[in-house]
């Protein structure tokens, strides 16, 4: 016969207990994961990035702060060469000035040599000169300036008297017309003041031996004139030629050598 084996014990909750099942491992997906592995690295490198951004910020500053130093510098040096040159400038136009004022003197000089020779050769035949007078009357003359146009300078104006006598009127107005054609006198100026008839002056000598208490020498009547003129008001420079035909070489030569520097222009 056959035996039946129960065993009971098994059936017992409290004596088989089961055993508990071991956690089955997750698999971990990169591709769900990347967003936070992204998230998490770029709070890992912002400090790192930010710092980079600080340090290379500050480096520039100090880069530019010390190309404006530089700059600054620089101009101080240009504003110390500008005052430098303006001053020079300065010195340099008074010293023009000063030249220009001393050729002026030169432009106003009219030689009395050069005037009594002018005059001399217009005396036509038959005028005598007995006395020429000067004065001075207000007046201007001009003289070359730096920017080439004249500059106008107060000065007094020289005033001519003549007085002399002369065969006839026609002699007289003669004269007057070739004292009007002289480049050294102002020829709107030189007109003819008086002239009339008079004795002649002149003393006639007549040898012992020749006189005779008969005989009667009556010279002939003359014309006494007076003309009045002045001196031109043009500067000496634009006169060059005709003084130096009247001798004033000593003018003349001052003239080109202001002329040859460049004075006044």
């Amino acid at each position: 016969m056959y035996s039946l084996d129960v065993n009971f014990l098994k059936d017992r909750p409290e004596l088989n207990p089961e055993k508990p099942k071991g956690r089955k491992r997750q698999k971990l997906d990169l591709g769900e994961k990347a967003p936070l592995l992204a998230g998490i690295a770029a709070l890992l490198l912002l400090p790192a990035l930010v710092g980079g951004v600080w340090y290379f910020l500050t480096t520039q500053t100090a880069k530019v702060n010390q190309e404006i130093a530089e700059q600054d510098r620089q101009i101080e040096e240009l504003n110390a060469q500008a005052q430098s040159i303006e001053q020079l400038e300065a010195q340099i136009q008074q010293v023009n000035a000063d030249v220009n004022s001393l050729a002026s003197v030169f432009y106003q000089i009219k030689p009395w040599s050069a005037i009594l020779q002018d005059i001399r050769d217009r005396i036509p035949p038959g005028v005598q000169i007995s006395s020429i007078e000067q004065s001075e009357v207000e007046g201007s003359t001009s003289a070359p300036a730096e920017d080439g146009e004249a500059t106008t300078t107060s000065v007094p104006t020289i005033q001519l008297t003549i007085q002399g006598a002369a065969i006839s009127f026609n002699q007289v107005n003669d004269f007057l017309l070739t004292l009007q054609q002289s480049d050294l006198l102002a020829n709107e100026e030189t007109r003819l003041i008086g002239a009339q008839l008079t004795n002649n002056p002149a003393q006639l000598v007549i040898p012992d031996n020749q006189q005779s208490e008969n005989v009667t020498v009556e010279l002939p009547k003359v014309v006494e004139y007076t003309i009045s003129t002045e001196l031109t008001n043009k500067p000496a420079s634009e006169l060059i030629r005709q003084l130096d035909e009247k001798g004033a070489t000593g003018l003349v030569t001052r003239l080109r050598t202001i002329e040859q520097q460049g004075v006044g222009k």
